[in-house]
């Protein structure tokens, strides 16, 4: 079982971030290119009890109707263990808010 750090992931470049983001929104025209998360809502899940770190999940809305369903990011707090910490108690961030619409002005790192 692997043993988490809380020192994972590996920091980048700007040009890696631009080359990294302008594949994803070639190869994905009409997906969203991220989400904005809250620095209140991102501490509440590193702040609780073990956490070392955030994983990020994959999720699609379930509406019925809906042609083209926007792809969601679910954090969720990560434990040493690397067990997510997904009991009743435990904070779960979804909805961040969406670029496009809300997006920062075009940036040298992502574009």
């Amino acid at each position: 079982m692997p043993v988490f750090t809380g020192n994972e992931g590996s920091i980048i470049s700007k040009t890696a971030a631009k080359n990294l983001t302008a594949n994803f929104q070639s190869d994905f025209p009409n997906e969203r290119k991220g989400y904005f998360y809250g620095k209140s809502k991102l501490l509440a899940i590193l702040n609780q009890d073990g956490c070392v770190g955030i994983r990020i999940y994959f999720g699609k809305e379930d509406e019925e109707g809906e042609e083209t369903k926007p792809i969601q990011l679910i954090l969720v707090g990560t434990d040493e263990d690397g067990d997510d910490q997904s009991g009743s108690s435990h904070t779960i961030l979804e909805f961040g808010t969406p670029c496009p619409s809300d997006c920062s002005t075009p940036s040298e790192a992502v574009g």
